[in-house]
Order: structure tokens, then sequence, then C-alpha cells
């Protein structure tokens, strides 16, 4: 994991060194408009630039006094139940009608906007859901093949980023109160920039619960650097056994063939027999 420093990002916006933030969203099933994924593409120094210049604010926030920039909401889909309907129907059992009831899932909806939290040192005066028009989205038709760059296009020119500040008391007065929008947050949030700050605000959340289903990760392309938000790779239980033992994908496949080996081994011996 890498951290992100406030220092990084102030030095990489003087040097006009940021890319973008894109953000994956897939769906469960397509609708009628046939678009199972779409991609998000925000300029960093735009987010950074209306993260620092809040209409709502008297001047300019001061880089230094940010902590965490986090990712949360319904872009995270993984955390959001997909929507079902209930359908009734009649079926015989041993002679008689029985009513049963099976679940249609639906398609999971595009979220409205993206939310952003800024954790602060000191309290800032504002107007919480702050909306910004920043980036494109990019859907991707499944007929048209393949997951690549090339198969999305543009069919919304802007989208709406709505940005929430809370400082670090603020942050832990809510938990303490049980407020529900802090609570989601320390669950399902993901950081863009100040993860060991932010997972270190975590560690004094007592009976904090993290359930990490998605994931941003920095890349650098030459002297640019961007950040990609996805859902986390899904381990069976069989995979996430292995993991807690520290025995590796590879290792457990072959581990899995000697076995099976030995075991056709014997089923022939036995078959001699």
């Amino acid at each position: 994991m890498k951290n992100i420093t406030t220092k990084m990002i102030k030095l990489l916006l003087e040097n006009k060194q940021l890319g973008y933030l894109n953000i994956i969203y897939k769906r469960n099933k397509v609708d009628d408009t046939n678009i199972s994924k779409c991609k998000y593409m925000i300029p960093l120094e735009n987010l950074f630039d209306g993260i620092l210049k809040p209409a709502f604010a008297i001047g300019n926030i001061d880089i230094d006094e940010i902590v965490s920039v986090c990712l949360f909401g319904s872009v995270l889909y993984r955390h959001i139940p997909i929507p079902f309907t209930t359908i009734e129907h009649v079926k015989l059992r041993d002679g008689s009608p029985k009513i049963c009831s099976t679940r249609e899932y639906l398609p999971r909806p595009w979220p409205k906007d993206i939310d952003v939290v800024i954790f602060t040192k000191f309290p800032v005066a504002r107007k919480d859901g702050q909306s910004v028009s920043l980036g494109q989205k990019y859907n991707w038709h499944k007929s048209q093949g393949d997951y690549d760059s090339s198969s999305y296009r543009i069919d919304n020119d802007a989208f709406p980023i709505e940005l929430h500040y809370r400082s670090i008391a603020e942050f832990y007065d809510g938990i303490a109160q049980g407020d529900a929008w802090c609570s989601y947050i320390s669950q399902f949030g993901i950081p863009l920039i100040g993860q060991l700050e932010f997972y270190k605000l975590l560690s004094e959340v007592t009976g904090n619960i993290r359930k990490d289903m998605h994931q941003i990760k920095w890349t650098v392309n030459k002297t640019i650097w961007s950040a990609t938000c996805k859902a986390k790779f899904c381990f069976n239980k069989l995979d996430k056994k292995n993991e807690e033992m520290g025995i590796s994908k590879k290792a457990a496949k072959q581990i899995e063939a000697v076995a099976g080996e030995i075991k056709s081994r014997f089923d022939l011996i036995d078959i001699e027999k």
C-alpha cells in the first residue's frame, strides 16, 4: 500500500504531474441500455483544486490542513445490496398446491454522484454535499466485445462529485454518537491520499470492523501519477483459508495437483486388486 501524503500531492500539483482518478463501476446484469460497466475519469488536478477552493468556505483551504481524502458511497458498489423483486407462484407438492416465492434480481442502479470526504485537522465552515462537476463518464456497452480502453465511449460529459468535510474531532464525535454517516465511512471508506493517517484514525475507533471490498491503486506512467479505484478480487473459502495459512494460489494449485496424482494412484491400486 502506497501512502500518498499531502506533501507529495502539493509537489505533484506544482509540477503538473497529476493524471486521472479512474473509478470502475460494474453492474450485476444489464437493462435495456445494454451497458454493463462504466469508468469515471476525474482529473486529479481539478479534483484537488475543487477540494482546496470550495465555494462555501471563506478563503481557501491549506493543503497542509488535510489529513486524508477518501471515497465512499454508492460508487463503491459492492457494499450496496442488489435490488430484487419477489415473485410468487404455485407449485404442487405431495399433490397439494403450495405458494412459493423466488427472487428476481434487478440491475444495480447507477450512482447519482461520487462522494468524497476530506478529513481535516480543524473544522471547516461548510455546507455538506457541495457539488462540483468534474471529469467524464465512459460507458462500456456489452455488445462491443472485450473490456479494453477502446470499448469505452462517452455518454455523459460531466459527473457531479459531492465534497464532504470532517475534522478528526467531528469524526470521532460522530462515531461516539452512533452517527450512521461516520460509521459507514469507518467501515467502507477507501483512502485516496493519507492512507496511513486514515487507518490510524480507524485504529482509534473501538469495535470498528473493516469490510474492504474495493481498493485504490496508484500508478506512475513516466512522470504522471494516476489512481484507479475498483473492486477487490474475491477469494473463495479455500483461497481465503490458504491465504491465512500463508500458502499462495500457485502453491495451492501445485499441492492440489500432487494430491490428485497420489489419489489416482491409490484408485488404480484398488482397481488392480
